[in-house]
């Protein structure tokens, strides 16, 4: 199962693309769904919470029954204790010395014999006996074959007369109809290419200023280029106001601008800190709507944070 990238742990996705256990946003769809809004999962929770509670509560009311103390004894009057004669000393004998042990005298060493030297004999020269050549045996005389006779070719048979085939009658010629003329398909004409913008940023403010349509066209065309020229670039985006999306318990505030015409194109995302919520809740969909935010890439859709409504 996929973990979260906040709290780290394992996590499905809820129907408002949230953690189930923290509520962080979870964009990618390679989290499994499940069939609830972290709103329901935190009530669900709290209830658990306030029924614990309850029932610890309600342990802890019930009166406990204390056993009644029991009479303190009365303490017996201790008799006097009679005096008792010191014991008498006993007499110590005195120990006896111990007698010390006579030494030992050490063992003298026996004398050992020096060893005997060896006597070395150098060893005798073997004379290895010098093999006699063999007799080398005469060479054999080789046998002279005589040649094999040649056989005589076998006579070939005359050729047969070849029978004369009389004619076969040409059939007469059909007249094939004419084929009717195939008209000829039209010529498809492609559309032409929108032209990509250029996308630079305004002088004064710095800000590059572009619209939804612009955004698609730049995308479609080389996606990868366009991404390395708009990293980290404020743009201020103009479009029409597709989705609202404010959840204050989760601190989600994004609006989706996608363009004017088909919705099958690049919409962008533009996400908002809490601030924004009450003027995001104010917006209706199918409005015109100039958002100003940071690029910070793509996934499914363009990515802007730290949006400002653009006024």
């Amino acid at each position: 199962m996929a973990r979260c990238p906040n709290c780290g742990r394992e996590t499905l996705r809820t129907e408002d693309w949230a953690c189930q256990w923290c509520g962080h946003p979870l964009l990618s769809g390679g989290y499994r769904k499940i069939p609830k809004t972290y709103k329901q999962l935190q009530e669900e929770r709290l209830l658990e919470q306030e029924q614990m509670a309850a029932e610890e509560a309600e342990f802890e009311e019930e009166p406990e029954f204390e056993p009644a103390p029991e009479p303190e004894p009365v303490p017996e009057p201790t008799p006097k204790p009679k005096p008792v004669p010191p014991p008498k000393p006993m007499p110590v004998a005195k120990p006896e010395p111990i007698p010390e042990p006579e030494p030992v005298p050490a063992p003298e060493p026996e004398p050992v014999p020096p060893p005997k030297p060896k006597s070395v004999t150098k060893p005798e020269p073997v004379i290895e006996p010098v093999p006699e050549p063999e007799p080398v045996p005469p060479p054999k005389p080789t046998p002279v074959t005589k040649p094999e006779p040649v056989p005589e070719p076998e006579p070939v048979p005359a050729p047969e007369p070849e029978l004369e085939l009389e004619p076969e009658l040409e059939p007469t010629p059909v007249a094939e109809p004419e084929p009717e003329p195939v008209p000829e398909p039209a010529p498809v004409t492609e559309p032409a290419p929108k032209p990509v913008p250029e996308l630079a940023p305004e002088p004064t403010t710095g800000a590059i200023a572009v619209t939804v349509d612009e955004l698609n066209s730049a995308f479609n065309a080389d996606k990868a280029a366009a991404n390395t020229k708009l990293m980290n670039k404020i743009l201020k985006v103009t479009g029409t106001v597709d989705k609202i999306f404010v959840k204050e318990h989760l601190d989600i505030q994004y609006i989706m601008l996608t363009s004017s015409g088909s919705r099958e194109n690049w919409s962008v995302r533009c996400t908002f800190g809490r601030e924004y919520g009450p003027h995001l809740t104010r917006l209706s969909p199918g409005q015109m709507e100039t958002v100003q935010g940071k690029y910070a890439g793509y996934e499914r859709n363009i990515i802007l944070k730290d949006c400002a409504l653009a006024r």
